[in-house]
C-alpha cells in the first residue's frame, strides 16, 4: 500500500576520508652518528636519531645492552634530554641526595617553562618545545607551531587532531622531536618566556556563562541541565535544549567550565561577534592581529588558539560563508566524543538531534520530533555498515532506507535518509551535512516532521551515523 503514496526518496551519503601518515624524520648525517649500537636499535625506524642522541650524550642505554626505544617517557626524561641538547643552558651540578632531574627542573622554573605535569603526553612535549623556542603557547597552539615549522608530521596525519596530543610518547618519539628541534634551532635564547595569559575570549559568553566559570554559577544561572552527556578527558556536556533559540552545550570538568558550544544566537561578545556574521569578519573580531597562532582552515570550520583558549568557528558555505556555530575551549579540553559504548553513542545521537533542531529554529523552521523507531532503523544501518565494511544507503541485502523503515513499522507519507562515517563528533558531522546541498535539503525540509538518529562505534571508519526522517499520515 505504501508504494502508492508519494514520498521523497533522497539517497545521499557523506564519507569523511581520514588521512593517515607515517612519522617523518630528518636523517642525521653520518658525521653525527655515534659508534654506539644497542641490541634493539639497529632495525628501529628511529635508529639514526638514537645514534645521534647517544653520540651527543643526550641519552644513554641500559646495562643489559638495550636502549629501550619504545619505553614511555615522562616529563623528567623529556626535560633532561631536551636540556642536554643545549649545553648553553649550563645546568648546575647535581647535589648529594637530590634527584637526578632536579637541576633540570630548577632551570625550567627559572626560564618559566611549563612543567609539573603528572601524566606527560605528546601535547605537553610540544608545549615544552615551544617554550624552549621562546613562546608561551597552549598545547593546541604549540602543536600548530610544530606542524608549521616542519618539526612533525603528526602521528596519524599532519593536523592538530592527527598529532594525538593526549597520547603517551616513546623514547624514540621524544628524541625525534628533540633532534628535529635542534636542527631547526641550533642555539637557544636562555631568557625566561612570558607566562601563558589567562583565557580572555573577547568578553565572550554563552547565555551569560564564560570559560572558567564555576559549575555552581552555571546551574544558578541556567538551572539544572536538560541532559548530561559524557565527553573526553573526564568532562561532561551540560546540555540546555528546552528552548532551541537559546540552545547551549557547556562542558564542565572538575567543577569548572572548560568548553562552550552553540549554533543558536545565544552568544554575546564585546566585539559584536554573533552567528550570521561573515565568518571571516567574526574571525577578525575574535583573533587579535598579533595573535600567537595560525588559523587552521578546514572544509567546514576555522580554528585558532589564543592564550589557553581554542576557538572553532563553523562556516555555512551554502549561505554566504556565514558563521553558523561557535565553540571555545580551554585547559586542553578535548571536545571529541567520549570512548565508545552505548552511553557515548546515545549522547552523539541526541546531540545531532539537538544541533539539527537549533539550526532549524535559527533559520526559521519548526523543530523535528524525536522518533525512536526511526532511530532504531538508523542504529541498525550504522552497525550493519560497520560490521560489513561498506558505506551506502542500500545494504548488502538490497534493502533501501525505505525498506528498512517499513520493516521497523514506520508508516510514512514522505521519508529521507542521511548517512556519514569517520567524523569524530556530532559538531563536525552536522557541519558536514549542512555544507552538502542534498543533506542540507533533508535537514531543512519543512515537509518532514520526525527524526531518529542512529550512531554506531566500530568498523574501519570508527563512527557511523544514520539520520532517518519521515512524515506520517
Amino acid at each position: 500500500m505504501l508504494k502508492h503514496h508519494h514520498f521523497r526518496r533522497t539517497l545521499l551519503g557523506m564519507l569523511a576520508f581520514l588521512l593517515f601518515g607515517t612519522a617523518a624524520v630528518h636523517s642525521p648525517s653520518a658525521a653525527e652518528a655515534a659508534a654506539a649500537s644497542f641490541s634493539d636499535t639497529r632495525s628501529h625506524w628511529a635508529s639514526s636519531v638514537m645514534e645521534w642522541a647517544i653520540g651527543q650524550r643526550i641519552a644513554t642505554g641500559y646495562a643489559d645492552g638495550s636502549f629501550k626505544p619504545n619505553r614511555t617517557v615522562g616529563e623528567q626524561d623529556f626535560l633532561v634530554m631536551l636540556m642536554r641538547a643545549y649545553p648553553e643552558l649550563a645546568l648546575r651540578q647535581q647535589a648529594a641526595n637530590e634527584p637526578w632531574y632536579k637541576p633540570a627542573y630548577d632551570k625550567a622554573a627559572e626560564l618559566n617553562w611549563p612543567i609539573g605535569k603528572t601524566a606527560f603526553n605528546r601535547g605537553d612535549a610540544a608545549a615544552l618545545l615551544a617554550a624552549a623556542n621562546g613562546q608561551s603557547l597552549s598545547v593546541t597552539g604549540a602543536v600548530r607551531w610544530m606542524l608549521g615549522a616542519g618539526l612533525t608530521v603528526g602521528k596519524t596525519s599532519p593536523t592538530v587532531d592527527g598529532f594525538k596530543s593526549g597520547d603517551n610518547m616513546s623514547r624514540a618519539e621524544a628524541l625525534t622531536f628533540i633532534y628535529n628541534f635542534k636542527k631547526n634551532k641550533p642555539a637557544l635564547n636562555v631568557a625566561p618566556v612570558p607566562a601563558i595569559p589567562a583565557p580572555q575570549p573577547a568578553g565572550l559568553t554563552l547565555n551569560g556563562i564564560s570559560l572558567g566559570a564555576d559549575e555552581s554559577a552555571v546551574t544558578q544561572a541556567l538551572g539544572s541541565p536538560d541532559r548530561k552527556d559524557p565527553s573526553a578527558n573526564g568532562a561532561q556536556w551540560y546540555v540546555y535544549n528546552s528552548n532551541y533559540a537559546k540552545f547551549a552545550m557547556i562542558a564542565v570538568r572538575n567543577g569548572k567550565v572548560v568548553g562552550l558550544y552553540s549554533n543558536a544566537k545565544a552568544w554575546k561578545a564585546a566585539s559584536g561577534v554573533q552567528l550570521g556574521l561573515a565568518a571571516d569578519k567574526a574571525l577578525s573580531l575574535l583573533k587579535p592581529a598579533s595573535g600567537e597562532g595560525v588559523v587552521d582552515r578546514r572544509d567546514d570550520y576555522m580554528e585558532f588558539s589564543e592564550g589557553d583558549a581554542t576557538y572553532r568557528l563553523f562556516v555555512d558555505k551554502l549561505d554566504g560563508a556565514k558563521l553558523s556555530g561557535l565553540m571555545v575551549t580551554t585547559g586542553g579540553f578535548d571536545y571529541k566524543a567520549a570512548a565508545s559504548g552505548p552511553e557515548a553513542s546515545q549522547a552523539l545521537e541526541r546531540q545531532i538531534f539537538d544541533l539539527t533542531n537549533a539550526e532549524r529554529v535559527r533559520l526559521g523552521r519548526t523543530t523535528f520530533t524525536w522518533d525512536e523507531a526511526a532511530a532504531e532503523t538508523g542504529r541498525e544501518h550504522s552497525q550493519d555498515m560497520a560490521a560489513n565494511n561498506y558505506f551506502a544507503h542500500v545494504n548488502k541485502k538490497g534493502e533501501s532506507p525505505f525498506d528498512r523503515m517499513e520493516r521497523h513499522g514506520i508508516v510514512y507519507r514522505s521519508a529521507a535518509e542521511n548517512i556519514a562515517a569517520g567524523y569524530p563528533d556530532a559538531f563536525r558531522v552536522h557541519a558536514g551535512w549542512m555544507n552538502s546541498a542534498g543533506h542540507r535539503a533533508n535537514l531543512m525540509n519543512g515537509q518532514l516532521e520526525r527524526l531518529g538518529v542512529g550512531v554506531y562505534a566500530g568498523g574501519s571508519y570508527g563512527l557511523y551515523y544514520t539520520q532517518n526522517f519521515y512524515t506520517g499520515f
